[in-house]
């Protein structure tokens, strides 16, 4: 089990998206928590769950403190034929944000999900993939004295 409540709401976030699929059909074969270029198969949807820098908001009580902790979404997805990389990384994209708004909570981890930017690139290199990414902040609340490893 992590250590610090950041490494338990990065396990909790990977664990949501390696077992759900969105509305519009994207699930995830693999879901890293270390970039995954190089590591993906054609024809695969692949997400990296990259933990960015966490922010100290307030002071709660004596032993309780807020967090933010930007979070960067990265994936790689596969466009099927019959369907433009327009479309279809529009479709992941909306797929993405539709299972961060159901676990905004994060199993209780976090008081709140904030989306902050996506950034979806369409270049077709004929492999009939997307890249998209989605940026969120996940707020939290810890004993002061977490351990944050």
């Amino acid at each position: 089990m992590p250590d610090s409540k950041r490494e338990q709401l990065l396990a909790e976030i990977q664990r949501v998206f390696k077992t759900t699929t969105g509305s519009g059909g994207t699930a995830f074969k693999e879901v890293f928590a270390s970039p995954y270029q190089g590591r993906e198969k054609a024809g695969q949807n692949v997400l990296s769950v990259l933990e960015g820098t966490e922010t100290y908001l307030e002071v709660v009580s004596p032993d309780k403190r807020d967090r933010r902790l930007d979070v960067e979404l990265d994936c790689k997805a596969y466009v099927p034929m019959g369907t433009t990389l327009r479309a279809g990384g529009n479709n992941v994209l909306a797929d993405l944000e539709e299972i961060v708004e159901a676990n905004s909570l994060w199993s209780g981890l976090a008081y709140s999900t904030i989306f902050q930017s996506n950034l979806v690139e369409r270049e077709d290199t004929g492999d009939r993939n997307v890249q998209v990414t989605l940026f969120i902040a996940v707020q939290y609340r810890t004993k002061r004295s977490d351990p944050r490893t």
